[in-house]
């Protein structure tokens, strides 16, 4: 975004024209509203886990008058395929293979994830 007048942020000086960029990677691995923040731990998202937690800590799907409209569908639909995918396999990354994380608009990997499944018996 690009300031259209001079603003301030807390003791900052922000000028007309100065473009701003939300580093919404950061916001994600903050340690004042995440505990162990670079360690994947779904049951962070809990109900009873994020009862005290800003509003805005977590932006997935942007957050204000601009929110993905379709955010309720996307996140339903996650559930359904991991869902389906974890009642039939067990999943494990490849030792070996290294995930290197880049920064760009959006948060995306510069290698792909690879993982093992493992089929669940019974």
């Amino acid at each position: 975004r690009t300031f259209t007048e001079d603003g301030k942020l807390n003791d900052y000086l922000i000028p007309k024209g100065c473009l701003v960029a939300i580093k919404v990677f950061n916001i994600h691995h903050n340690p004042k509203y995440w505990k162990n923040p670079y360690v994947f731990d779904p049951l962070r998202f809990h109900p009873n886990n994020s009862l005290n937690r800003h509003p805005y800590a977590y932006l997935p799907f942007s957050a204000g008058p601009r929110n993905c409209i379709g955010q309720n569908f996307a996140m339903n639909e996650v559930r359904v395929v991991i869902a389906s995918i974890i009642r039939k396999f067990r999943l494990s990354l490849v030792e070996e293979h290294n995930i290197i994380m880049v920064a760009k608009i959006l948060l995306t990997m510069e290698n792909d994830i690879k993982l093992w499944l493992e089929p669940v018996n019974g």
